[in-house]
């Protein structure tokens, strides 16, 4: 998504030589694979789990989500607006 996107923009602009370069790649690709894998095995799990299981996995990664999208907004807020989150005169 776009923050993978944006962590390998990041990464990439940070990287020098070509060797960290390298690394990078590699890291998209070992990313890549464990990604599909974990895709392919849900389905297999899913089919095991209980319902009941599922529903409070589904709400624990809600809660997850929410919480990274409330750390994401509040870190771009401190860095837009460094003196909001100075404390003291």
């Amino acid at each position: 998504g776009p923050g993978s996107i944006a962590t390998v923009i990041m990464l990439m602009t940070q990287a020098q030589l070509p060797m960290e370069r390298i690394v990078v790649f590699v890291a998209i690709g070992v990313t890549a694979i464990v990604t599909a894998m974990l895709l392919i095995g849900a389905t297999f799990l899913e089919r095991r789990m209980s319902p009941n299981l599922l529903a409070v996995l589904e709400r624990v990664m809600g809660l997850l989500l929410a919480a990274l999208a409330v750390q994401f907004v509040v870190d771009g807020a401190r860095e837009s607006f460094p003196g909001l989150t100075r404390l003291g005169p």
